[in-house]
């Protein structure tokens, strides 16, 4: 039997390809690990115009208790008016998993945290998750596209 030089020939081929891949997506979630951290460095500082810059334009969050928020201009005003009524006194996440598919990712992790009400009055710390779902833009960079959260804590 003679031997087929095609198959030997695209054996490293797809070998090379498959790496390739490999490291697109290391990099893709190194990025996003670099965009989620300006994310939260946004939020924790009430910095709401950095926050908006971070967003796709048709951005969504969601809430717990509400109703969702949508587009930079919605998220801004209420990103606005939660910083007025609060600020976070200690946050730290902690990642389920990040997964990237083609120009969408999404992150799913558990958060602890402490808010206190700018007003004066007694922190509550809480724990929860949170789910993000990022999209790359036509210039490659990624953004937060959706923002889901809610808390583990049993009401009271």
């Amino acid at each position: 039997m003679k031997p087929n030089w095609m198959l030997f020939a695209a054996i490293p081929l797809a070998i090379f390809v498959t790496g390739c891949q490999i490291n697109s997506i290391e990099a893709d979630v190194e990025e996003l690990n670099r965009l989620q951290k300006q994310v939260d460095a946004a939020i924790i500082g009430g910095d709401t115009e950095r926050y908006v810059t971070l967003l796709t334009d048709d951005a969504v969050l969601l809430p717990p208790n509400g109703a969702p928020v949508s587009g930079k201009e919605e998220i801004r005003r209420w990103n606005e008016a939660m910083s007025k009524q609060f600020r976070i006194v200690s946050y730290a996440s902690v990642d389920d998993e990040v997964v990237v598919a083609d120009d969408w990712a999404f992150r799913r992790a558990t958060v602890d945290w402490t808010i206190a009400p700018v007003a004066g009055g007694q922190a509550v710390r809480d724990s929860g998750k949170f789910i993000i779902i990022y999209r790359r833009g036509l210039d490659g960079s990624w953004r937060v596209a959706r923002d889901i959260w809610n808390s583990s804590t049993e009401p009271r």
